[in-house]
């Protein structure tokens, strides 16, 4: 069906599309995974006759999750993937801002980066580049890079840039108010740790004192 080809597609996209799997041939090796499953006791059941309730109870289930195999192991490289992308994402906001620092322009910055690094991130942000090399729109070429990916920390990142761009603020501004963002939320906790153990401690010294 059309739809769930397109369901598997975005799914595969998702996934970073591994060892180039398109969609058809993803359809394919579940079939041939349930096919394979049931030819192997087809022929055991040639040499050694199965029942029916050990065809029912054992060999069906087993047929129906080797169908299901390849989802599961693509549900795995998904997760992998956006694991991947959200690992590298600190770096990459401390390599942009460096660079935005330095006086490079957005597009500048980002080569950079993919000439420099590897991985997830830094291939999705060639493509991107290639598409605005092509004629696409910065804006319209970040959506994109956000719709394969679905990672909530970089759509934030990309909205950002997008809306930086629309009302015309500074790209460097919107990179170092990110990081900066980034850094707070990180010592947050820590922050709010020592204020709980001095509030503690104050609270303590005082009911000692009230207590003498």
């Amino acid at each position: 069906p059309r739809g769930y080809a397109d369901s598997v597609r975005h799914r595969l996209m998702l996934a970073g599309n591994p060892s180039g799997m398109e969609a058809g041939r993803f359809m394919v090796l579940k079939a041939l995974a349930a096919i394979g499953t049931g030819g192997l006791f087809t022929a055991v059941s040639v040499i050694r006759p199965l029942s029916g309730t050990t065809w029912l109870v054992v060999v069906v289930p087993l047929i129906v999750l080797a169908f299901f195999m390849p989802d599961l192991w693509l549900s795995s490289r998904t997760s992998d993937y956006r694991m991947a992308i959200r690992r590298a994402l600190p770096d990459m906001l401390d390599m942009l801002t460096i660079s935005v620092e330095a006086g490079l322009g957005f597009d500048q910055a980002i080569a950079k980066i993919v000439r420099n690094t590897s991985g997830p991130l830094s291939q999705q942000f060639g493509r991107m580049l290639q598409e605005v090399q092509a004629g696409v729109s910065r804006s319209d070429a970040l959506r994109h890079l956000a719709q394969r990916t679905e990672v909530p920390e970089l759509n934030g990142f990309i909205m950002a840039i997008v809306q930086a761009e629309v009302f015309g603020i500074s790209v460097a501004l919107v990179v170092l108010a990110l990081v900066f963002g980034a850094i707070a939320a990180a010592l947050l906790p820590i922050v709010l740790g020592v204020v709980a153990v001095v509030g503690a401690l104050g609270l303590a010294a005082l009911v000692g004192q009230t207590t003498e």
